[in-house]
């Protein structure tokens, strides 16, 4: 597995799991060479008519920039054109930002590019959640400044939704969990006048009340819910 991306956070959050938000340049990477480098192979769920299509085994969201992954296989490894379209209708089916993807495809790979396109307007579970079974995959950054949200590892099996609010509108969130801020939020407890101030790149427990969140940066922030 060869990993340049850089972290620029990386944190422990009482014992549960690990996240870290990578933030990478233009020409920056994550190749896998082998499917069996991936972590939790253990748990991973084949699709019920396909084996060769299961379900993401990392805990990645994107949330700023551009990107590009590719899937690449060689013949020995039996993936067909009826396994790469299911793949593909799979995605289309299940994919918030499907319209501003550009696919491309060869004989023996399927790639494809997407500019963060700040679409979600509610809680969303990640959007791309199934994968090729293939040995090669590949993540690479086409834009500087272009922001991963990881979970690195968990004890605990840890779900993760997120969605956009544009600059100066609020969403209401009524969940205990934790959220991650990609920009600077305010965030108010219904009834109270008490607003709370969190910056940008910062993760917080929330418990189960309802609360508003504002976005008061001037840039569409990107929150990514974890929860149990």
């Amino acid at each position: 597995m060869k990993f340049d991306i850089p972290s620029t956070l990386a944190k422990n959050i009482e014992n549960k799991f690990q996240y870290a938000v990578l933030q990478g340049n233009t020409g920056d990477s994550i190749v896998r060479h082998l499917w069996t480098e991936q972590p939790r192979l253990d748990e991973v769920e084949y699709h019920p008519d396909n084996n060769k299509i299961h379900k993401r085994l990392n805990k990645l969201i994107f949330v700023e920039g551009k990107i590009k992954v590719t899937y690449q296989w060689e013949d020995d490894e039996g993936i067909t054109q009826d396994d790469v379209n299911q793949w593909k209708s799979l995605m289309e089916s299940n994919n918030a930002e499907q319209q501003f993807i550009v696919c491309t495809e060869t004989d023996n790979s399927i790639s494809y590019e997407l500019e963060y396109p700040n679409v979600l307007n509610d809680w969303t579970p990640i959007s791309i959640s199934w994968e090729l079974k293939c040995n090669r995959a590949s993540i690479e950054i086409m834009q500087d400044n272009t922001n991963i949200f990881c979970i690195l590892n968990n004890s605990v099996d840890v779900k993760l939704k997120s969605i956009d609010i544009l600059a100066g509108e609020t969403k209401e969130l009524n969940q205990a969990c934790y959220v991650y801020f990609s920009q600077n939020c305010e965030i108010t407890k219904e009834g109270s006048d008490i607003v709370h101030t969190i910056p940008k790149q910062s993760l917080k427990k929330l418990k189960n009340q309802k609360r508003i969140i504002k976005n008061v940066a001037d840039t569409t922030a990107t929150l990514i819910m974890i929860y149990e």
